[in-house]
This record gives structure tokens, C-alpha cells and sequence, in this order.
């Protein structure tokens, strides 16, 4: 068994908290379904993506609208209604930049 995502998606927010004197940042990462609903409409989902440490430091470099990868693992929670949240893994920004950092701390992988 493995437990892997990968989400392309749009930057929607991007914030900080700190949480037992760690920085965890927050990323709204905004994706639109690949097929229309009912209405013809397509949706678009966001998540949740969390990342710790330096992979956090790195994620505040990402503007609102930005259109990055993000590979990582899902995190149930109960006390989230049933919804999972992302723990991010890798970062890849896809705005025609080579940047990309991952879990390791290591820049262009």
C-alpha cells in the first residue's frame, strides 16, 4: 500500500502559523476537475497543502496565481469533518521556472 498525490493547481493563498515553535505554512492550492458536472460547469476543488521547515521557507516564495505540482501525502483527520489535508513532500513551480524543492531540502531535483 502507498499513500501518494500529486496535485497540478492554481496558488489561491499562501500563509503561516506557527505550531509548537514550528512554522507550518499553509497553501490554498486551487484545481479544476477534468470533467464537467451535471450543469456542464467545471468545478474547481481546493486543498489544503501543509509544509514544514524549509519546504515551508519555500513555499512563501509563491504568489497568488502561480501554477505549481505539488507531491505529497494525504493526512486524514476526524476532526476536519471526514476531509484530508496534503502534507507536501515536493514543490515544483510550473510558471516556466526550474525551481522545485523537496522534503530534502534539496533545490532542483
Amino acid at each position: 500500500m502507498y499513500n501518494y498525490v500529486m496535485l497540478v493547481g492554481r496558488a489561491k493563498r499562501v500563509y503561516t502559523e506557527m505550531i509548537a515553535d514550528k512554522k507550518l505554512t499553509h497553501l490554498i492550492l486551487e484545481c479544476q476537475r477534468c470533467f464537467p458536472d451535471v450543469d456542464g460547469k467545471y468545478v474547481k476543488d481546493e486543498f489544503d497543502i501543509r509544509a514544514w521547515d524549509f519546504l515551508g521557507d519555500a513555499a512563501q516564495r509563491i504568489k497568488e496565481g502561480s501554477i505549481i505540482n505539488v507531491k505529497g501525502r494525504l493526512l486524514p483527520s476526524n476532526s476536519n469533518h471526514g476531509l484530508c489535508m496534503v502534507i507536501a513532500e515536493r514543490i515544483m513551480f510550473m510558471g516556466g521556472s526550474n525551481d522545485e524543492i523537496n522534503i530534502n531540502g534539496k533545490e532542483g531535483c
